[in-house]
């Protein structure tokens, strides 16, 4: 078999150092062009593969990354994932990646499977019963930085990269009020995710940005039983005064209260108002639709995520704990 061309070898029939050749091959700047062409010139000529196993020993990185998320079925992880993988494919870094299914123990034992495929650095969306990161502490201390994205802890600060959800929420009750609504149900998130507290948060803010009354009554907390979204429909469509237009935490919720309206309510479907999060592509394909729905660029979420968890893993120091926010966009169908 022949042998492979080595840094060595292009060294000796050019008269230049080795470390020489592995400059001009990186575009150091401190090597002229004219050396530069002529290396890389007799580096295609003898097919000369750059051996990445010595490179990632001598720098101490294995050029590997890995992804947590909840669910790959899940349309804007998926998203995500693509803008993960395409900005770390720039930066020479392969992906690693599974799902929890948004079990708390799998996240841990992914989490054991990921250190020992010696990744550099981690993002993760944990899951919507995870109540501690401690694992953190674990990863930091055998130098794998973290980044969360999509959902941050409610235990701890963190480097985070999540989509502007108060200010969507805010976004897309104000387009409800606008539109003539008063009576404005919330369908939240799982209680543990911080991210429902945000999406609340703008809920009432929107409310009080327009002197509406708060009603306790039009907020309802889903469960995740099959029949939850279905008798929390039909509570609030049995208050004397009930609403006009419902905000989801996510429009899988919508997709479900759409349903039980259709199967028990069909009269006052039409007249009830949809947005959620999560712009959902067969939303566009079904007879009665939301009214709009409320999103982050999945794609550049998951880019920015990488983005962020590469400058700490290249980074000498330590920086200032950084949270990037994606702004929302919605929809209007």
């Amino acid at each position: 078999m022949r042998r492979s061309v080595t840094l060595k070898d292009l060294a000796k029939e050019l008269g230049l150092s080795v470390s020489g050749v592995s400059k001009a091959l990186r575009n150091d700047p401190g090597i002229g062009d004219a050396t530069v062409a002529r290396v890389r010139q007799l580096a295609e000529e003898r097919n000369y593969v750059p051996n990445l196993a010595a490179i990632h020993l001598k720098q101490k990185r294995n050029f590997k990354i890995g992804v947590i998320i909840p669910d790959l079925f899940d349309q804007f992880y998926g998203l995500a994932l693509r803008g993960i993988e395409d900005t770390a494919a720039r930066n020479q870094y392969s992906v690693v990646f599974t799902q929890t299914h948004e079990q708390p123990d799998r996240e841990r034992a992914l989490i054991e499977t990921m250190i020992r495929n010696r990744i550099d650095g981690l993002l993760i969306s944990i899951t919507t019963q995870t109540d501690q990161t401690d694992f953190v502490d674990q990863l930091e201390a055998i130098g794998i930085p973290v980044v969360f994205f999509v959902r941050a802890p409610r235990d701890r600060p963190s480097y985070n990269v999540t989509a502007d959800s108060f200010e969507g929420s805010r976004e897309a009750i104000t387009y409800l009020i606008r539109k003539g609504h008063r009576r404005i149900a919330h369908l939240r998130g799982p209680t543990l995710l911080s991210l429902s507290q945000v999406r609340y948060d703008g809920y009432l803010q929107a409310l009080y940005d327009h002197q509406l009354p708060f009603d306790a009554n039009l907020v309802k907390q889903p469960t995740p039983e099959p029949d939850s979204v279905d008798n929390l429909m039909r509570e609030l469509m049995q208050l004397n005064d009930p609403p006009t237009a419902v905000f989801t935490f996510k429009n899988y919720l919508t997709l479900d209260a759409i349903s039980y309206m259709q199967r028990n309510d069909s009269a006052r479907v039409s007249p009830l108002d949809f947005i959620g999060f999560g712009n959902l592509p067969l939303l566009k394909h079904i007879d009665y639709r939301p009214l709009a729905a409320v999103d982050a660029d999945p794609f550049d979420l998951g880019a920015e995520a990488f983005d962020l968890l590469h400058q700490r893993m290249v980074s000498s120091s330590e920086p200032v704990i950084q949270q990037v926010k994606i702004p929302c966009q919605m929809t209007i169908y």
